[in-house]
């Protein structure tokens, strides 16, 4: 499989937008009155938490978007988890890999902290996730990986719901314009909540969130509680697009059964 070009770059603003409009809401939708998020204190991020990854891919090195790592229960070493997605054209490939021929081609990956850029792990183990397809199926959007053991990565908890509608939530990640490289945290505010997508208003109407795909969305307890997919601008917004923490995690945890 050829690289096609070096330069990672968001999933199609035309992907999600009819992603936005088609996905139905589910049973998972949650109330719509919009909370008093005045002193909400933003989550703390430790350093080795959001990621930059190369993967090692056939006889290439694919470096895609962003990743983090997770505790999982009966897992010994944390889980890293990225976007499928970007295992094709939006990642650089030349095709897309299907989720079930992942782990015959990626063969394993090294992590560097996203803002430091220090090497902090690695991983040699790829997860088969039979259910996972690529974005415009954004539930369902979702990579991962074993961290090799000894491996310094700070490894984040899933949230367990939810956020609600009018929610402040944080994308952590380096962001290629319209803020500070080393600028952490994205504030957002949650407009849809369900089982099928997550979707956010970001206050900075400036971002430019190339190489974002894969990074996690927070609350503010620092729970990981969406996995980045891609953006749009609305009426001058810019709206983030997110597989949601109750859909990735049931498919994670399937996987690892």
């Amino acid at each position: 499989m050829r690289l096609m070009k070096k330069c990672i770059v968001v999933i199609s603003s035309l992907v999600i937008l009819v992603s936005l409009v088609a996905c139905k809401s589910s049973k998972a939708a949650i109330s719509k009155d919009v909370k008093d998020n005045t002193n909400v204190q933003e989550p703390v991020i430790a350093n080795n938490c959001v990621l930059r990854a190369c993967f090692y891919v056939d006889d290439i090195k694919l470096n895609a978007g962003t990743s983090f790592s997770v505790e999982v229960e009966g897992q010994e070493n944390p889980i890293v988890l990225t976007a499928l997605h970007l295992f094709g054209p939006n990642g650089g490939l030349e095709k897309d890999i299907v989720s079930s021929e992942l782990p015959n081609h990626v063969k394993g990956a090294v992590f560097s902290d996203a803002f430091t850029s220090k090497a902090c792990g690695s991983a040699t183990k790829t997860i088969l996730i039979p259910e996972a397809k690529p974005s415009p199926n954004v539930s369902k959007d979702i990579a991962a990986f074993v961290s090799d053991k000894n491996s310094g990565l700070s490894p984040l908890k899933i949230n367990d719901m939810l956020p609600e509608v009018g929610e402040t939530v944080w994308l952590a990640a380096s962001v290629y314009g319209g803020a500070p490289e080393d600028k952490k945290l994205h504030k957002a505010v949650v407009v849809e909540s369900t089982d099928s997508k997550l979707a956010f208003e970001y206050e900075n109407d400036k971002l430019e969130l190339k190489a974002t795909s894969g990074a996690p969305v927070l609350n503010s307890a620092g729970k990981v509680v969406g996995l980045n997919i891609g953006s749009m601008k609305n009426k001058g917004k810019v709206i983030g697009v997110a597989n949601p923490c109750v859909s990735f995690n049931k498919l994670l945890k399937d996987a690892l059964k």
